[in-house]
Parts: C-alpha cells; structure tokens; sequence
C-alpha cells in the first residue's frame, strides 16, 4: 500500500490517482512530487520537457527512476503503452471517455479561430473555422458550382 502524504522539501503531497501532488500551490513550488524531486537533484524543468517515470511506476520517485524528455516524446511514448495494451480504445469507449470528449469537443469549438473568405461561387465574404477545406460561403452555393462543372460550364 503506498502512504496517503508525503512530505518533501517542506511541501505535502498527497496521494490523489497516480501521482503525488501538493494542495498548496499558493506557497510555491512544483505541483508533483517527481518534478519537485527531479528539480533538487538536477535544477528547473526547461520549457517544452517532462519528468518521466523510467520504469513506467508513478509511485517509484527514487532520482534515478527519473528522467527528462521532450513532452511530445513523453506524450507518444505514454500513447503508445495504451494503444499496446487496449486501455486506449476501453478508456474512449467507457462513459468517463465519453464524458471527456464532450466537454473537450464543446471548449475546442468555443475557442476555435475563424478566417473569412470569399465564396467560389457567389463572390460574398463568409466565416469558416475551415479555412483549408471550405470554398462556398453555403450549400446551395457548392450544388451550383458541381452543377455548372457537370454540364460543361452552362449556368443553371
């Protein structure tokens, strides 16, 4: 069984999933146990890297189960340990999966960008948050220019 707090460096870290995290962010300090080992031994995490767990054991802290690597790699790598063994496809078909891709489908379509563009076929500005893909400012505009391509360029 793995202790519910630990103490390090002056901080708590309580047990909450598979990571030790501290509640008190408001003092300082790194929010996970393993980052706030990883900096005593080797100083601040660059931007755009992760601390890793070697052997793939969250609760295994000791420095030399750690290990510092790009977040990109770090994010593959975990993917990839999912994929093998079938969570990934389990955790997505799940209602906690489902649940997640809901709220995160809803919060990506409020902050999604829109370019304006002009319509192929009528000329009109319009807005897309497609703006590789989309060439008509509507439907009826995209039937008419298939149209107008099947028959030869006779307008209809």
């Amino acid at each position: 069984m793995h202790q519910e707090i630990i103490v390090y460096d002056g901080h708590k870290y309580r047990l909450l999933g598979r990571y030790y995290r501290t509640d008190d962010h408001r003092k300082g300090g790194p929010g996970h146990l393993h980052r706030a080992i990883w900096i005593t031994h080797h100083g601040p995490v660059p931007q755009g890297f992760e601390v890793h767990h070697k052997d793939g054991d969250t609760f295994n802290n000791a420095i030399e189960n750690l290990e510092l690597i790009e977040r990109i790699e770090h994010r593959r790598q975990h993917m990839k340990r999912l994929h093998e063994t079938g969570k990934f496809r389990e955790w997505h078909r799940s209602a906690k999966g489902k649940a997640w891709h809901r709220r995160n489908g809803i919060q990506s379509w409020k902050t999604r960008k829109r370019s304006t563009l002009l319509c192929q076929e009528c000329g009109q500005r319009y807005a897309t948050p497609y703006p590789t893909r989309s060439l008509f400012c509507t439907q009826i505009c995209g039937a008419r220019a298939r149209r107008r391509h099947n028959y030869g360029g006779v307008r209809l």
